[in-house]
């Protein structure tokens, strides 16, 4: 790996967001990027039926040196538009991100590939940090990512499958050309695994931060809720039981020293967390046998 020429592709999957694409690519490269260089820019529309292509191809600026657009007639999910960026990616590293994020650190990309470069991890992650919110319910939810972002982050020293955001990953040259995603929902949690399946290291990258909007009603974290819960049983179909269960399981004992913070935090939003525990249980309650649509699986087992 020549450390003088280390060369990034970026990747952005994207399904009608032509309102945030051209913001994220100005904002991508603004990036200071030390002794690194961005070789291309691969955008995968998932069937947008908005502005997002129209959007992409006025787009001028002098740093803009190499564009990729797939132009997807159909949708069929996120795990294809990671899969074209793939194929289509040939630098030392390969980094994805959601096309609605926010980046404001100029490092971002930077921090995010120098651990794959100076410190040879095959895999990394940003942090990522909800938009506040100004309704009842919003609130609710941000407070309970609060916690559960506190507690993901102080297990295994962060390093672990649930700070492997899908907002904005990195890959090694190694790894993507090892990966093909064959499920859209846990794509997050399936690259994880992989890269710790094939013997490769991974790194949560505290120090870039991806902003994002979280739902704003009922309905919609009604569905990322059951997304996210049976999120397991998706992946037992691609890795053995017992693997997913030792990276999936949070054992008591290593969150002790967590326990002060977190009571802070719960009491600091005490009405939020009651109202989020409330939702919790009425949605495990009522709707997770309800069928979530693990639409556009890309092919069966690999186990």
């Amino acid at each position: 790996m020549n450390k003088n020429n280390f060369k990034i592709d970026i990747g952005i999957p994207s399904y009608n967001e032509g309102e945030n694409i051209r913001k994220l690519i100005l904002d991508i490269l603004s990036q200071n990027l030390d002794n690194m260089s961005i070789n291309s820019i691969i955008v995968s529309s998932d069937g947008s039926n908005d502005n997002t292509i129209d959007v992409l191809k006025k787009i001028k600026d002098t740093r803009f040196k190499n564009l990729i657009v797939i132009d997807n007639q159909d949708r069929k999910g996120i795990a294809r538009g990671l899969n074209q960026i793939i194929q289509n990616a040939t630098s030392d590293c390969l980094i994805t991100l959601d096309a609605d994020i926010k980046i404001t650190n100029s490092k971002f990309i930077s921090n995010l590939a120098g651990c794959i470069l100076n410190e040879h991890y095959d895999h990394t992650s940003s942090a990522i940090k909800p938009k506040k919110q100004n309704t009842f319910f919003g609130k609710i939810i941000y407070s309970s990512m609060e916690i559960k972002n506190y507690l993901f982050d102080n297990w295994k020293q962060g390093n672990n499958i649930y700070t492997c955001h899908g907002l904005a990953r990195g890959y090694s040259r190694r790894f993507y050309t090892k990966l093909m995603f064959p499920i859209s929902i846990g794509n997050d949690m399936y690259s994880y695994l992989r890269c710790i399946e094939l013997g490769y290291t991974f790194k949560y990258v505290k120090d870039s931060v991806a902003y994002y909007k979280l739902p704003t009603n009922f309905k919609d974290h009604k569905r990322q809720s059951l997304r996210f819960l049976n999120n397991s049983s998706f992946l037992t179909d691609y890795f053995e039981l017992q693997f997913v269960k030792d990276e999936t399981t949070i054992k008591c004992s290593k969150i002790i020293n967590c326990i002060p913070e977190m009571i802070g935090l719960i009491l600091k939003n005490n009405v939020y967390i009651l109202s989020y525990v409330f939702i919790f249980l009425y949605i495990n309650f009522f709707y997770k046998s309800e069928r979530v649509d693990q639409a556009w699986q890309i092919s069966g087992t690999t186990k």
